[in-house]
């Protein structure tokens, strides 16, 4: 991963913070083409997200007024 300064946190992360989603909701999420979820990067078959645009995500959906 790129050293952008970024914090990177793993799958099991991010579903703790979507009120403890399951995998699969999880999987749906990123693989929706409707969906603004952001994309992991995967090192060594492990995915990681940039806490920072999940930040982003959250803003975006709460200015929408939407949930994912």
């Amino acid at each position: 991963m790129e050293a952008t300064g970024n914090r990177w946190v793993r799958a099991a992360t991010v579903r703790k913070r979507y009120a403890g989603i399951g995998e699969a909701t999880l999987w749906r999420w990123v693989n929706d083409p409707k969906s603004d979820f952001p994309k992991p990067t995967k090192r060594n078959g492990v995915r990681y997200w940039d806490e920072a645009a999940l930040d982003r995500y959250d803003r975006d959906i709460m200015a929408a007024g939407a949930v994912a």
